[in-house]
């Protein structure tokens, strides 16, 4: 029995931000430490809104809480910056895919409404890496 896949794409975003903490448990600590930290969040319409950035310092604090195990409370969390990365499926978002030569002189040829052109390798081949 084959695993069924997801093909339903979403929005994914890098949420950056900075966290303040300390291993006191006084009120007002005399030493703080900084840490950033990064989190992916998903969703399913471009737009975020509060909810959208209230999940997203959820996000960064479960991540500082997994690393911090306990041993470290949060005095401020703050988001420095929310980046868009792509509306893509979770495959596509896990591996980069490259398409190979003959699929992009395949797409050209569409593009351009001309299937009768070949391609000829130069030398300088852009899809070699040189």
């Amino acid at each position: 029995m084959t695993k069924p896949t997801n093909d339903k794409k979403e929005y994914y975003f890098l949420v950056k931000g900075t966290v303040m903490f300390t291993d006191s448990q006084d009120e007002h600590p005399e030493s703080v430490g900084q840490l950033g930290l990064n989190a992916v969040i998903t969703r399913d319409k471009r737009e975020l809104n509060l909810e959208a950035i209230s999940n997203a310092h959820k996000s960064m604090n479960v991540a500082f809480e997994k690393r911090a195990k306990g041993a470290a409370r949060i005095v401020e969390l703050t988001i420095d910056n929310i980046i868009f990365l792509g509306h893509m499926t979770a495959e596509e978002f896990a591996h980069e895919s490259s398409p190979n030569q003959e699929e992009l002189a395949e797409k050209l040829k569409q593009a351009i409404g001309r299937p009768d052109l070949r391609t000829i390798p130069t030398p300088l081949d852009p899809m070699k890496g040189n």
